[in-house]
Parts: C-alpha cells; sequence; structure tokens
C-alpha cells in the first residue's frame, strides 16, 4: 500500500514558514530596539557631555582683548603682500572667510583667541579643509576671533546672547579693518563655517546694502551651519538663494548628514539660530533650511551620483594644501528636507569619529573640498568679467609724492658780482 505524505509536507512546510517568519520578526525587533537604544544613548551622551563643558559663572568679556586687525597677528589667514586693487583688469577678487567653532573650553563663554586648543584645530582642521579650497584661486583673509565655545552654541540663554554678540562685534571689526586697508574696490566671497555662518549673515544684512557692495558680492557659502529658506526666499531680502551655477550675489548653504543618522540631525536642529530685527540669537524652529549641493551649484533635490562628484580631500595636519589627496567619486549627495544626505564612503579618512565631540563640529574633512573650489571659482569668474564690463572702476591711487630739494634763492647782484 503507497502511503501519501502530501499532508505531512504541507504542515511541515507550513510549520517552517513560520519558525522563519517569528525569527524575522524578532530579528526586526532586536534591531529596532538596538537603534532606539543609541538614539537615546547618543542624546544622552551629547547632554552630558554638553554639562561637562558648561562654563562655571556667568557671561564676563575674555580674558583676551579685542584683537587689533591692523595687526597681521590678528589673522589666521593673511596675505604677505596687497593683491592689486579694482583698478586693474580682470576685476580682483578677495575671500572673507569665518572659521568655525573650534573650541570646546569651559573657561567662560567665549574663547580667548590665544587658547592653544583651540588655534591647533584651528590650523590643523579648520583652515586646511574649509578655507583650502577658496585658496586655490583667491587671497583668503581669515580673521582670529574671541568665538562662542561649543556649550554656548548648542545652549541659548542669556549668557550665549551676550557671547554671540561679543564674537560679532569681532566678526565686524575685522572686516571693517579688512575693506579700509586692503579691499581696494576688490569683489567679495563671504564664507563662514558652523557659527561663523552666523555672523556671516550678520555681515551681509550690514555691510552688503548698498548697490556697489551687492555688486561687488560674488556668493556667500554658509558652509554646516542651518540657515532657514524664509531667510532668503521673501521679497523684502536683497539676496537669493544660489538655484544655478552662474549665479552670483546669492547664498549657498548645506548641512550634510549620512543616511539615517538621527544623532547629527538632531545636533544640526538644535544649534539652528538666527538674528531677529533686534539682533537677538532666537531658534530657526521648524523651519526648512537651505539644501545647496555643491556637486551641482545648485538646491536640485535629485539623487547626484558619485559620478558627478569632484573630489572630497582630508587635509588635515598637512602643511602643504598641494600635499592633500582628492578622492575623486566618492560619494553620491542629494538634499532632503533642508539636509545634504550623503552616503557612506569606504574611504577612513573621510569617516567622523563616533563621538559627541566630533559629531558637534565641523568635520575634520571635506567631503565637497574640489566641487567647493569649482562652483567658487565659477561664480568668481563671472562676478568679475560682469564688473569690468560694468563696474566703476576705482582710480589708481596717485604714485608717492617726491621729495624735492628747495634750491638756494640767491639776488641776482650777488650772482652777477654786483652786489
Amino acid at each position: 500500500m503507497v502511503k501519501n505524505f502530501t499532508g505531512l509536507k504541507f504542515t511541515a512546510l507550513k510549520s517552517s514558514n513560520s519558525k522563519f517568519l517569528i525569527i524575522l520578526t524578532l530579528l526586526g525587533f532586536l534591531i529596532f530596539c538596538t537603534l532606539l537604544y543609541l538614539i537615546i544613548y547618543m542624546s544622552g551622551a551629547n547632554a552630558r557631555f554638553l554639562k561637562s563643558i558648561e562654563p562655571i559663572s556667568s557671561f564676563t568679556l575674555p580674558k583676551s582683548e579685542r584683537p587689533d586687525y591692523l595687526a597681521p597677528r590678528s589673522w589666521a589667514l593673511y596675505p604677505e603682500t596687497k593683491p592689486d586693487g579694482a583698478w586693474e583688469t580682470p576685476w580682483g577678487v578677495d575671500v572673507f572667510f569665518i572659521h568655525g567653532t573650534t573650541s570646546a573650553s569651559s573657561d567662560g563663554w567665549n574663547t580667548n583667541i590665544d587658547n592653544v586648543d583651540s588655534k591647533l584645530r584651528l590650523q590643523s582642521e579648520m583652515l586646511p579643509n574649509f578655507a583650502g579650497p577658496f585658496q586655490k584661486f583667491a587671497p583668503v583673509y581669515a580673521p582670529l576671533y574671541r568665538q562662542v565655545t561649543l556649550h554656548g552654541e548648542y545652549n541659548i540663554n542669556e549668557n550665549s546672547q551676550k557671547a554671540f554678540k561679543l564674537a560679532f562685534d569681532d566678526i565686524d571689526s575685522a572686516f571693517q579693518v579688512y575693506m579700509e586697508t586692503r579691499n581696494q574696490g576688490r569683489a567679495v566671497i563671504l564664507v563662514g563655517v558652523g557659527q561663523g555662518g552666523l555672523y556671516a549673515r550678520r555681515l551681509l544684512k550690514k555691510q552688503f546694502q548698498t548697490d556697489q557692495m551687492q555688486n561687488r558680492l560674488v556668493a556667500t557659502y554658509l558652509i554646516e551651519s542651518p540657515t532657514s529658506e524664509k531667510l532668503y526666499s521673501n521679497k523684502n531680502s536683497p539676496f537669493e538663494i544660489c538655484s544655478t551655477d552662474e549665479q552670483t550675489g546669492c547664498i549657498a548653504s548645506w548641512n550634510t548628514i549620512n543616511e539615517n543618522d538621527v544623532a547629527r540631525t538632531k545636533n544640526i536642529l538644535s544649534r539652528a539660530v538666527y538674528w531677529d530685527e533686534a539682533n537677538n540669537i532666537a531658534p530657526t524652529g521648524d523651519a526648512k533650511l537651505i539644501c545647496f549641493n555643491p556637486s551641482m551649484g545648485n538646491t536640485t533635490t535629485e539623487l547626484i551620483g558619485e559620478k558627478l562628484h569632484r573630489g572630497s580631500v582630508n587635509a588635515s595636519e598637512l602643511l602643504q594644501l598641494d600635499e592633500a589627496e582628492i578622492v575623486e567619486n566618492a560619494i553620491s549627495s542629494q538634499c532632503v528636507n533642508g539636509f545634504l544626505v550623503v552616503s557612506h564612503t569606504k574611504n577612513q579618512s573621510l569617516n567622523t569619529p563616533p563621538n559627541s565631540l566630533a559629531r558637534m563640529l565641523a568635520p575634520p574633512y571635506n567631503l565637497f573640498y574640489s566641487d567647493l573650489a569649482h562652483d567658487a571659482a565659477k561664480r568668481a569668474r563671472i562676478t568679475s568679467a560682469w564688473l569690468d564690463k560694468y563696474g566703476a572702476k576705482p582710480a589708481p591711487p596717485l604714485p608717492p609724492i617726491e621729495r624735492i630739494e628747495i634750491a638756494p634763492i640767491n639776488k641776482i647782484e650777488k650772482i652777477l658780482g654786483t652786489e
């Protein structure tokens, strides 16, 4: 007699599928719990870290006085020779670079400009990676200033309000000295990284209100500096968001995150602030952030593949910028809900260390180093050509006054010998 095993096989198969689904469900739940734990842990870790660097006293003036910006020592970057003025052709372009946070000190709400750790991070990480792209084609001026410490940047209160205003006063003073002593009518690229972007935005409002200054503004780059679209999308603003790669006088801002990087997203949103009408710091809230993609030179929301990526660089601790290795086609990128989402890269030098301090500062590398250099240089050429054609060139300076020896005055009688 032949036995029929069809029912038995079906029952076994059904049982096997059920076990697989149970295992899959448990695995998914475990992953969810792990991610939730990491989010909660990282949030708690960030809070604990910020608490550990909280200044022990209320706001007081830093020990160091406002830098003397007439002295080159008060600048992190300062060209040795004064570039040609705007009376020359092509019309020259300068870069005014405002660095981001480099201090996690708990010694006050503003950092002294001679703070050793802060200056080391500035010289070894911030300047090579973020000022470096602009040094490829233009003179860069980067003032030292009494920056707001990291705790103050992430905690807006009465103390940090005073600290931000003090830092801006330094930057404003530096810019005025630059305009009076070095600019000579040249066009300007404004760059602000992190909190530096906040001061760049206020400089725009204060120093670039005339047609002459707006015509000489190449672009403003606000790097890793959360900036609300509302600030520059209304009719009252003389500045627009860079929507094409040939636009000048516009605003380019972006904040990079990896896919599903909830912790960094929260960090960015927690320091998203702006200057209100009374020039106080106010939270941006849920306003959508500007997202400019340096690989394309515009605000497209399309996925930009690796083939269109010009190159990332980790220039930290390099003595010469020429030594920096450009990693081409390293990442894809896409603007999503106001954030520039970038793909993971296998290059370990382009990954952020997994600690609270690293996540709160600008990264020690530049994912869009070559893209940024290309974009800024292109806008500089366009601005220079336009100014050469339509701008009012300033008169060249008069030559130095020659010293003329005064000849003695003699009577004619004395000369003729008839006196």
